[in-house]
């Protein structure tokens, strides 16, 4: 894992940069933190916002070696002293996108996260079902983001009441979930959520530690 120092990271998250709008997927996720999506990477992509801080979402994305030199360059000159930059992308990432997210390959403050898997290490490994993550990804290509990251667990207790309650009463087997209970299960994207998570903690501490 890659070793940085906090300090310039909050440097970072205090400044603020004008929002460059591309034709890619950007949404505002809150605290100065803005979400890019890329889900195909070609050498002529837009540059990447001039937001104080921002994810940037490899995850299935597809790209050639030069569109992956293309993006290389553009990470490279992320802005020194400017934003935490936090890049998620796993296994079924274009080869060529993995390889340019690889330690040596990045800035300090560039950090990568993801669902680990062969030829994929990212600096922050998120346990995530390869299922699910599709599901959850999918679901934030249209959906509300802000929903993807927030766990509700009163809704899961809830489906639990119900299932024991359909047991004692005769209902389907164990194993055989209601299928009210199911389609009611929310989908928290799990590596988008520790991005936000990581950049919300960082922002929270002092000015002065590191």
């Amino acid at each position: 894992m890659k070793s940085f120092s906090l300090r310039p990271v909050l440097l970072a998250l205090a400044v603020a940069g004008p929002l460059v709008a591309g034709p890619d997927d950007v949404r505002d996720l809150g605290e100065s933190l803005v979400y890019v999506r890329m889900e195909r990477v070609t050498a002529e992509s837009a540059a990447l916002p001039a937001a104080p801080s921002l994810v940037l979402d490899l995850r299935y994305a597809a790209g050639e070696d030069a569109a992956a030199a293309a993006l290389q360059a553009k990470l490279r000159g992320n802005p020194a002293g400017r934003r935490l930059l936090l890049v998620l992308a796993n296994p079924e990432t274009a080869a060529p996108l993995r390889r340019i997210l690889e330690p040596a390959h990045l800035p300090a403050r560039v950090l990568v996260l993801g669902r680990a898997g062969e030829n994929f290490e990212p600096d922050i490994p998120v346990d995530f079902d390869a299922e699910a993550e599709r599901t959850a990804w999918a679901a934030g290509g249209t959906g509300d983001l802000t929903e993807l990251i927030t766990d509700n667990p009163g809704k899961i207790r809830l489906d639990e009441a119900a299932i024991v309650r359909r047991h004692q009463n005769g209902g389907p087997e164990d194993g055989e979930p209601p299928a009210a209970a199911a389609a009611g299960t929310p989908v928290t994207d799990r590596v988008l959520q520790r991005a936000v998570q990581l950049h919300r903690g960082l922002n929270a501490l002092p000015s002065g530690r590191n």
